[in-house]
C-alpha cells in the first residue's frame, strides 16, 4: 500500500470513528459554562444557560465564587478588574459591585429552569482574601442556603479541588453529590473513596477504560471535561463515563 493510501485509510477510519456514535447508553450531558465554548454566548452567563436548555443539555456546570457579602457569582478568573486599595479577589467586593461590573449571580441562572428536573454543576473557585476557615464555612452555608432555597435537592452536583470545602459541604448541605476534582485518576479516586464523596471530575485525557470501570464499580459517578471535538466525544462515550462536560452542546446532545 503506499503512502498516499496508508493516510487516506487513516484518515477515513478516524473520521468514521468521530462520527459515529459508540454503543450503550448516553452519558448526562452537561454543558460547560452554559452552552460550553463553542456556543454562542458568553461562559457562566445567563444567556448561556439560556441557551445550554434550548439546545437540549441535561445540565449545565457553572463556576461559583462568593461575595464579601455571602452571595454566590458565576465566574472563573481568580481576579475581577482591581480597584486601588483593594486585592481583586471576588470575595472582597459586594454582590451590589460584582453586579455592577458585570457578574451573574448563581440565583439567577438558577431561576431559568422551570422544568424543575435540570442539574447544575457547581464548580466552587476558591479565591479569597481573609481568613481561610471562615471563608470556606460561609462558602457552604451559602451553598447550604441556596440549594434549600431553590429546591434543588437532589440536582446539584458540586465540585473542588480542595477536601476542606467538600468536606464543609458533604456535612452540611443536604441532599448534594459532591465530588472531587482532580487533574489524574490516581489522585482522584482514592481521595473520593478517602472522604467519601460521590464522584470525581477529571480531564477526558487522564481517564481510561479500566480506570473509569473501577471508579464505577466502588460507587463513584465519574464526570469527564475538555471535551471539545468529535473525537473526545466519542472517547467519552467508548469509556462510559456518567457525565460529559462538553464544549460543542449541540453535537453533543444530537448524539443522546
Amino acid at each position: 500500500m503506499s503512502r498516499t493510501s496508508r493516510i487516506a485509510l487513516l484518515f477515513g477510519i478516524t473520521t468514521t470513528l468521530g462520527c459515529t456514535r459508540p454503543d450503550g447508553p448516553a452519558p448526562l450531558i452537561v454543558g460547560h459554562g452554559g452552552a460550553g465554548e463553542g456556543g454562542a454566548s458568553p461562559l457562566n452567563s445567563l444567556a448561556g444557560v439560556k441557551e445550554a436548555w434550548a439546545l437540549g443539555a441535561d445540565g449545565v456546570e457553572l463556576d461559583v465564587q462568593l461575595s464579601s457579602d455571602g452571595q454566590l457569582f458565576c465566574f472563573h478568573p481568580q481576579f475581577v478588574k482591581p480597584e486601588p486599595g483593594t486585592s481583586g479577589f471576588v470575595n472582597a467586593r459586594s454582590a451590589e459591585e460584582l453586579a455592577s461590573l458585570g457578574l451573574a449571580p448563581l440565583t439567577t441562572l438558577l431561576s431559568t429552569d422551570t422544568s424543575g428536573a435540570r442539574l447544575f454543576i457547581l464548580d466552587c473557585k476558591l479565591f479569597a482574601a481573609g481568613e481561610w476557615s471562615t471563608y470556606l464555612d460561609s462558602f457552604a452555608a451559602s451553598l447550604g442556603r441556596t440549594v434549600q432555597a431553590h429546591h434543588l435537592q437532589g440536582r446539584v452536583y458540586v465540585e473542588c479541588r480542595s477536601t476542606e470545602f467538600l468536606d464543609r459541604v458533604r456535612e452540611r448541605v443536604s441532599d448534594v453529590r459532591v465530588c472531587y476534582y482532580a487533574d489524574r485518576m490516581e489522585e482522584a479516586m482514592p481521595t473520593a473513596l478517602e472522604h467519601r464523596y460521590g464522584g470525581i471530575t477529571v480531564p477526558i485525557g487522564a481517564a481510561n477504560e479500566l480506570s473509569v470501570r473501577h471508579a464505577r464499580s466502588q460507587g463513584l459517578h465519574v464526570a469527564v471535561f475538555g471535551v471539545q471535538d468529535r473525537f473526545a466525544h466519542h472517547r467519552a462515550w467508548s469509556l462510559a463515563v456518567d457525565q460529559v462536560q462538553t464544549d460543542d452542546l449541540g453535537f453533543a446532545v444530537g448524539w443522546r
